[in-house]
Order: structure tokens, then C-alpha cells, then sequence
């Protein structure tokens, strides 16, 4: 594990990417309690985007990780 990084990293990125997804919940309790005008959009958006950052990081993380793993196992110098 300490042999590649990115797998310390990798699942506290998609850890906050998806509990930071709950945010997306927000739409339907405004859509309910009928929020005037767009604050509720902007708010939302904001959220969104930030948990998609984090999931794309973790994503990548993991593919690197994956081919690192993989590169290494058809050169035949072993996986992890």
C-alpha cells in the first residue's frame, strides 16, 4: 500500500465525493417547500461541483493506481 500513494488517497476522495453527493437531495425538499427564485439552484450547483471533484480525483487516482498495477504485471515484474 505504501508502495503506491494514490491508494491512501484514493478512498477518502470518493468517501467525501459521495457523501457530499447527499447535497443533491437539497432539489426535491425545495422543490417541495417551494423555494422562491434560484438560491437553491445556486447552493446545489455549488455542491455538486465539489463532490464531482472529488469523485473525478478519486477516479483518477484509481485508474492510475490500476494501470501502475497492471503495467507492471505484463512487463513481469509482479503486481504490488
Amino acid at each position: 500500500m505504501l508502495q503506491y500513494p494514490e491508494m491512501v488517497i484514493h478512498p477518502p476522495m470518493l468517501y467525501l465525493g459521495y457523501v457530499g453527493s447527499r447535497a443533491i437531495r437539497i432539489r426535491p425538499r425545495a422543490l417541495i417547500m417551494r423555494y422562491p427564485g434560484e438560491k437553491w439552484i445556486h447552493i446545489t450547483r455549488r455542491w455538486t461541483m465539489v463532490t464531482w471533484g472529488f469523485l473525478t480525483c478519486g477516479i483518477f487516482l484509481g485508474a492510475h493506481w490500476a494501470y501502475a498495477c497492471s503495467a507492471g504485471a505484463v512487463l513481469g515484474m509482479g503486481s504490488g
